[in-house]
């Protein structure tokens, strides 16, 4: 039986322990800050260990931000970590649907999340619904090079790791990947929200950094 997403993402969160991820995506989400000191909210959906919008939150207390995650007991240690900060909330919910987040945003983000997400199309129109007037969605997304990467080294090389708890769990959060079913172009992306993207990073040929906006350009970096 497979497990449920929230059952994946509590038992690896578990695994890692408390070591923080660093914010590695910080400077992204700054230079738009700057670039529009008129946005006033930001959600960041799979938030995980919450370092990115936890320090915005202190840069930026005019803001106001949500982290969302699937996993509870994440946010429950992001609420601990975060309870100094009264412009920063939490909340445990799921991609596609996100059924307890109603309200919009200027910033929209959903970085290293749509690799795990089986129904990618209405994932996406679900963060672009979620999108102020004016604001920006910001992802990362699941392409070929990221599959091929990830097949190799979810490939068994040792039949007794497949009783490992942390294989077992980090398999079942990328069989949408592995199976091919998310797989993103770029292309696909603009047709699907019928705009766009504008390639604001490239990391890597797996880590490529979107943003599609539904007003002025964005300047890509």
């Amino acid at each position: 039986m497979v497990p449920s997403p929230r059952v994946i993402w509590d038992g690896i969160f578990q695994l890692r322990g408390r070591q923080p991820n660093p914010p590695a995506d910080l400077e992204i989400f700054e230079g738009v800050i700057t670039q529009h000191p008129e946005y006033a909210g930001m959600i960041d959906v799979g938030c995980g260990s919450a370092e990115t919008i936890s320090e915005l939150a202190r840069r930026h207390p005019r803001i106001r931000f949500l982290g969302v995650d699937a996993s509870g007991y994440i946010i429950r240690q992001d609420r601990r970590k975060a309870r100094n900060l009264p412009n920063v909330r939490f909340r445990n919910d799921l991609l596609p649907k996100l059924g307890r987040v109603q309200d919009r945003y200027e910033i929209v983000s959903c970085m290293h999340t749509l690799h795990y997400v089986g129904q990618i199309e209405y994932a996406l129109k679900r963060l672009f619904r979620l999108v102020e007037s004016g604001g920006v969605l910001i992802f990362n997304y699941p392409n070929r090079f990221y599959y091929f990467d990830r097949r190799r080294a979810l490939t068994l090389k040792d039949p007794s790791a497949a009783q490992n708890r942390e294989y077992v769990l980090n398999r079942a959060a990328f069989e949408p990947l592995l199976s091919r079913r998310n797989l993103l172009t770029i292309r696909k992306i603009g047709r699907v929200l019928d705009r766009a993207p504008i390639r604001l990073r490239r990391f890597s040929v797996y880590n490529i950094v979107l943003a599609v906006t539904n007003r002025r350009n964005m300047r890509a970096s």
